[in-house]
């Protein structure tokens, strides 16, 4: 006769679980943007043609179509390339994501309060941390199994 069903009963499901790990890695990755972009745009030269843009955005949309509004278009992408040539940058730019450090008690407690409103669970940092590793853990053995559809050919 066995001890069946004994035992705390566990406080989120697996995909619970799972979907409170996703949550924690989405905001990963979105601290992580939000840094590389901040980064990036506070380099000098991006702020110059961030300017340059913005002061094009602001002309009257009636006045678009207009040769006058064409010419200032060309003079601005000038004055861009040019602002990116002696910068020494290229227009189009591919910005690397770094983790993003001394935040995960941050991401941790943004996914209790998300969990708190979604599931009505609230549930501690560890095992929020929990969740984010059976996550982490389930996409990695996702991606290294192969799937039924690669397996067919």
């Amino acid at each position: 006769m066995g001890f069946m069903g004994r035992g705390r009963k566990p406080i989120l499901s697996w995909v619970e679980k799972l979907t409170v790990g996703g949550e924690c890695n989405r905001l990963w990755w979105e601290l992580a943007d939000q840094q590389a972009k901040a980064k990036h745009w506070s380099q000098p030269h991006q702020r110059l043609v961030k300017k340059q843009q913005s002061d094009l955005v602001a002309a009257p949309v009636d006045v678009r179509d207009h040769k006058v509004w064409k010419d200032g278009v060309r003079r601005a992408s000038a004055e861009i390339a040019e602002i990116l040539s002696e910068a020494g940058a290229a227009r189009l730019t591919v910005i690397h994501l770094k983790r993003p450090y001394g935040k995960r008690t941050e991401i941790l407690d943004a996914a209790i309060r998300w969990c708190a409103a979604k599931y009505g669970k609230t549930i501690s940092q560890r095992r929020a941390q929990d969740c984010w590793d059976e996550y982490s853990a389930t996409m990695k053995r996702l991606q290294s199994e192969p799937t039924e559809l690669a397996s067919a050919r």
